[in-house]
């Protein structure tokens, strides 16, 4: 479903094509997001843009998935040809997932097929993940889960963990 009334501004700059501009883009309930950033056209397409969205509810996109989230990412986009380069930086996720509280930072960037993710951390109350890595023909990421009450993630189960898992493996 599309918000009822999505607000849509903007400024341009033409030459032969366009060149520059600038455009915010703003949904209502239930997406709340805000995105606002430049483009140029050349001989490249490029984009940056920051996205910012409060309340997410989640269930907008899986009844089974309950909660709600605030959301903010700054994202750079080029296409020159057939070659698409893509960095993310600030990915922030924040707030309540299936009741537990839920927090998530990232950066990153594809180029190549290849997706190399910064060290990059989800917290959720006692337990941590921190990750980094490539994603491409094998999977390379590192992982380390640490949480001193892993009855949080896990009801049955009692006790800490604090575990490295290694990455390398076919994707």
């Amino acid at each position: 479903r599309l918000p009822d009334q999505p607000e849509l501004s903007g400024e341009f700059t033409l030459g032969n094509a366009l060149k520059t501009g600038r455009l915010k883009l703003a949904l209502d309930d239930p997406y709340e997001i805000t995105v606002q950033g430049g483009f140029m056209i050349d001989n490249t397409i490029g984009l940056a843009v920051t996205m910012a969205g409060e309340d997410l509810d989640l269930s907008v996109y899986s009844s089974e998935l309950q909660g709600k989230l605030d959301v903010s990412v700054d994202v750079s986009l080029a296409v020159t040809g057939e070659k698409l380069d893509l960095e993310y930086s600030d990915l922030t996720l924040r707030g309540l997932v299936l009741d537990y509280p839920f927090e998530l930072h990232s950066s990153g960037k594809y180029n190549e097929s290849i997706l190399t993710i910064a060290p990059s951390s989800v917290v959720s109350g006692a337990s941590r993940l921190n990750f980094s890595g490539v994603v491409a023909e094998n999977l390379d990421l590192l992982f380390h889960l640490k949480s001193d009450d892993i009855g949080e993630l896990v009801p049955s189960v009692t006790g800490h963990l604090n575990h490295d898992i290694p990455g390398g493996h076919p994707v």
